[in-house]
């Protein structure tokens, strides 16, 4: 009884199994496909392990992804081992027919041009890294439908004009990076993604006051804005925030002294860099509640004003 009862019980075991294979939709396939002939040179020309041809289920292909089941592409990491496609991004791409992509890393790529609005198409994201380009231009209106990135990287590229006040809708974002870049204008925006950990909007060309800092902001563990020219008073408000590790806010125009008093004791404050602003009055007593975790060399003192 037992015996024919596994009997009975293989074919349907051969059916479930076939359920959970990777095997990519035709659909998906064919998007790929299209987005290689994009490139200057096929992807069979890099030497790759597991070229993208027919040949072989594209989810075996190297740099993709597939989510197990379903057969459609979730990841999409495009230039390995330092190879570049050196192109730009059309709107009507394959890339952007992809609509299931939650990770996809265009980093070190070479792509010029603009960022197209079709990256609005890709609404699963949750992180995208389109660093290290030569992307131009603002950044598009439709990467607001992006709201469930917890990640995107567009820094050292050539993007100017404003943080979009849509990336206030990313509430889920943690990680920051618009470093190396020509944006302008303010980034009060900023204060509204209290879900941030880590932000750099380092040498770009901010001009505005800082915006205010409070605790639902209690994410937060870097703050990197050297080399803009944010001005107004010393944002103190970023001192109180207990979990942040390191502020660098030197290189900018901020005036005036910098008040400790109200700082918490309970600050895990390890890095601040304030040099090179318009900064003034004497270092206070107070500032020994910083640093608990280190000893404050002269080295350390001397960046904090130096001009």
């Amino acid at each position: 009884m037992t015996i024919y009862f596994l009997i009975f019980l293989h074919p349907l075991l051969n059916t479930f199994a076939s359920h959970t294979q990777s095997l990519c939709r035709s659909d998906q396939r064919d998007a790929l496909l299209e987005l290689r002939k994009e490139f200057p040179k096929h992807y069979e020309d890099y030497g790759l392990a597991i070229p993208w041809n027919k040949s072989v289920d594209c989810c075996s292909w190297d740099g993709v992804m597939c989510d197990a089941i379903l057969g459609e592409v979730i990841s999409l990491q495009l230039c390995l081992s330092d190879i570049s496609v050196n192109t730009s991004l059309k709107s009507s791409s394959g890339l952007f027919k992809l609509h299931h992509l939650t990770f996809l890393d265009l980093s070190r790529c070479r792509l010029h041009g603009k960022i197209p609005s079709s990256i609005g198409n890709l609404s699963h994201l949750t992180s995208l890294d389109l660093s290290q380009n030569q992307l131009v231009g603002e950044v598009p209106a439709s990467i607001s439908n992006l709201n469930k990135l917890d990640y995107i990287n567009l820094g050292k590229n050539h993007l100017r004009g404003n943080i979009l006040t849509s990336f206030g809708n990313f509430t889920e974002l943690y990680k920051l990076n618009l470093r190396e870049n020509q944006f302008t204008g303010g980034i009060s925006v900023l204060a509204n993604l209290t879900s941030l950990s880590e932000i750099d909007i380092s040498l770009n060309h901010f001009k505005s006051s800082f915006p205010s800092y409070d605790r639902r902001h209690n994410h937060l563990f870097i703050f990197w804005g050297y080399g803009n020219s944010l001005s107004g008073p010393f944002p103190t408000s970023l001192l109180m925030q207990p979990f942040l590790d390191e502020i660098d806010l030197s290189g900018n125009q901020f005036e005036g002294s910098i008040d400790f008093e109200n700082t918490s004791s309970s600050t895990m404050l390890r890095v601040l860099h304030v040099g090179y602003n318009n900064l003034d009055g004497l270092i206070p007593e107070s500032i020994s509640k910083l640093f608990l975790a280190t000893t404050i060399s002269e080295d350390k003192l001397l960046d904090l004003y130096q001009n």
